[in-house]
């Protein structure tokens, strides 16, 4: 279960009602790692009060479409707090999620190729900055603390 939002009428753990503990930037590394992964998407929320940041997070259609149409993914890459995953997804795409597994703020700084990603400019869309860029040939991101970094990767 994915323990998004308000957690009424009462949550697995704790005391009686609440909103999840999990930050936004929590929430969405989570949300980031179960879509990459493959994952099912199991919400343990109440879908009766949603407010408008979370109904964000799972409305989401570009990191639904990585969970449902990506056919494999694995571990890429991983240097002290950070670790990247890729997925591959329809037509030669590719989504790269790099996780900040530290308390602190991190700075990435690596070719795409060190993800196991093909040579080259690639088309990028960040998710939840929502940047796009035209020729990326490498990430440069500070991630913060329990963050991510998703990418969708398209071929120029």
């Amino acid at each position: 279960m994915l323990p998004l939002g308000e957690l009424r009428p009462t949550p697995d753990v704790g005391p009686g009602p609440r909103k999840t503990r999990l930050t936004l930037e929590e929430q969405r590394t989570m949300l980031t790692l179960w879509s990459i992964a493959r994952s099912p998407l199991i919400l343990g929320l109440n879908l009766t009060m949603l407010d408008a940041e979370t109904l964000k997070l799972i409305t989401n259609e570009d990191l639904l479409r990585i969970d449902q149409t990506a056919t494999a993914s694995r571990q890429a890459w991983r240097t002290g707090d950070l670790i990247a995953w890729t997925a591959d997804l329809p037509q030669g795409n590719h989504a790269l999620a790099v996780f900040n597994l530290g308390d602190v703020s991190s700075r990435v700084t690596e070719k795409l190729t060190t993800f196991g990603l093909a040579a080259g400019a690639w088309h990028t869309h960040a998710l939840w900055s929502s940047r796009n860029e035209a020729a990326m040939t490498a990430v440069d991101s500070t991630i913060p603390p329990h963050g991510c970094l998703l990418l969708l990767l398209n071929r120029q």
